[in-house]
């Protein structure tokens, strides 16, 4: 005898209909979830790697403008364009596609400019992003008179992290006359100070208290070390600071008595 459905399992068969939709529809927004995120990672990627390029070339630009003459590299921001297959800055900011590029020049000292190329971007309406890229850029021509024959080798250049110094820098005379080293200036990163400049085993500068270092940038009377002509490799034994350094970019200037300059970046 065939016996009808009773309403207990009719309500029993909608429950199960209902939970086993809902499983079905959770699973699916998991899985358009999942590769949503993926999506927007990837384009996140995609996108940031673009803007890493645009703030390259604008140092790229940057680098050539000074090349090219020392004073191109005025100080503000600006955009970048080519003219003629040569880099020129045009404005306060060029635009590429969505990305916003500006290329700010800050004046160090009268030989030196720091240069920062910022691009900027909507990732959405409410998400801004940026990339910025930074360096150095020296006036490479005031390398003369009796600057023009020291010698640097940065080769086994080294950042003594325990130590908290720079060492395994050497320099050399190659001319046919001694020449005078009158100052220094050591640029890096970050909050420590430079307490001692140590050449051939002759204390230049300090060692001084911490009272007394000096900051990035600064500008140093050093005892003048002489490099006599033909007298070989001379160690500058460290260049000691307070405090450890952040960064791994250095920046030396020497200047010589006759007020000729030698540049050296350092990129450990």
């Amino acid at each position: 005898m065939n016996c009808a459905p009773t309403r207990s399992h009719r309500g029993q068969s909608l429950i199960e209909v209902l939970i086993a939709l809902a499983v079905f529809v959770v699973g699916v927004a998991t899985v358009g979830l999942t590769a949503l995120d993926a999506g927007v990672s990837s384009r996140q990627g995609l996108e940031r790697t673009q803007a890493t390029l645009l703030a390259r070339e604008g140092l790229e630009a940057a680098r050539s403008l000074r090349d090219a003459g020392f004073d191109n590299l005025a100080a503000g921001p600006h955009g970048i364009a080519l003219s003629g297959n040569v880099w020129t800055f045009s404005g306060a900011s060029d635009v590429q596609d969505q990305f916003t590029r500006i290329v700010s020049v800050t004046n160090v000292d009268v030989d030196t400019k720091n240069v920062t190329s910022t691009v900027s971007w909507q990732f959405t309406p409410a998400r801004p992003e940026t990339v910025s890229l930074t360096d150095y850029f020296t006036d490479w021509n005031q390398t003369q008179g009796r600057a023009g024959a020291l010698s640097v080798d940065l080769s086994d250049a080294v950042l003594d992290s325990l130590m908290k110094q720079l060492e395994g820098i050497t320099i050399r005379n190659t001319g046919s006359s001694a020449i005078r080293i009158d100052k220094m200036t050591v640029w890096w990163n970050g909050t420590a100070k430079l307490n001692q400049i140590r050449i051939d085993g002759t204390n230049v500068f300090g060692p001084v208290l911490a009272s007394s270092a000096v900051i990035s940038g600064t500008e140093i009377d050093i005892t003048n070390f002489i490099l006599t002509s033909g007298g070989g490799t001379k160690d500058i034994d460290r260049i000691a600071f307070t405090d450890v350094v952040s960064g791994t970019d250095f920046i030396i200037k020497f200047i010589m008595t006759d007020g000729s300059t030698k540049f050296e970046l350092i990129d450990l």
